[in-house]
């Protein structure tokens, strides 16, 4: 595309447009990061590179659509002040979609094992980390958002080269409390700029664990 965005696709209207950027820094990388993940099989052994990258752009349909949810013209983000509803507007673009996968897999609405899905949900947000540097980007924080607990938690641990999953029920149903707590956030009416403000902070700021791994892939090639 002629047009440079900052994210790698916009909604105007439930409409996704994707652009040059999805497919050159997020479909075909994807791949270079899912070797981090270790189960005991390998879920993607013998899946098609292009069945990989589709994987990323339903995720980023999915982060779209999600936004539709509290659009900029609804009472609940009016009262999170301008600048906390830029950074909370994709938090829950990348939180809410991600609280229903577990129904979504159960209905056949996603085509992914649960350990393929596990696993695309760690390394989609690891892939905005490895590529930003300023740790104040919307995009950034959301995606510390979807992780943090997660490892902070020992629901996953980063061992200093694999990222184990422990628990993949309670991957689920920590995706799906994630959900829980930006829905609430919305919905509290006594939420303001200032509750916003301090939010974020406390929740989109990466502990030591996760900040071990960002460190790590920050310093090593995932190529391999």
């Amino acid at each position: 595309a002629s047009l440079t965005f900052t994210a790698a696709a916009e909604t105007e209207e439930a409409v996704t447009l994707f652009l040059d950027e999805q497919m050159r820094h997020y479909d075909k990388t994807l791949k270079n990061l899912l070797p981090l993940i270790k189960f005991d099989k390998d879920p993607f052994s013998g899946t098609p590179p292009e069945r990989i990258e589709e994987m990323s752009r339903e995720d980023t349909m999915l982060h779209e659509f999600s936004h539709a949810i509290y659009h900029d013209e609804t009472p609940e983000t009016a009262r999170l002040g301008a600048s906390q509803e830029t950074i909370i507007a994709e938090v829950s673009a990348e939180s809410i979609h991600r609280g229903l996968a577990l129904e979504m897999l159960d209905r056949g609405g996603l085509d992914y094992t649960p350990e393929q899905y596990i696993a695309v949900t760690i390394c989609m947000p690891l892939q905005v980390i490895e590529k930003t540097n300023d740790k104040k980007d919307p995009y950034y924080q959301a995606a510390v958002y979807v992780l943090n607990g997660m490892f902070e938690q020992g629901v996953v641990e980063f061992n200093g080269s694999k990222i184990i999953v422990k628990n993949k029920d309670a991957v689920f149903d920590y995706l799906k409390n994630n959900a829980q707590k930006i829905i609430s956030l919305y919905e509290d009416s006594s939420t303001n700029p200032q509750r916003a403000k301090k939010w974020i902070s406390n929740n989109c700021t990466a502990g030591e664990k996760l900040q071990n791994l960002i460190n790590y892939i920050k310093k090593t090639d995932c190529k391999s």
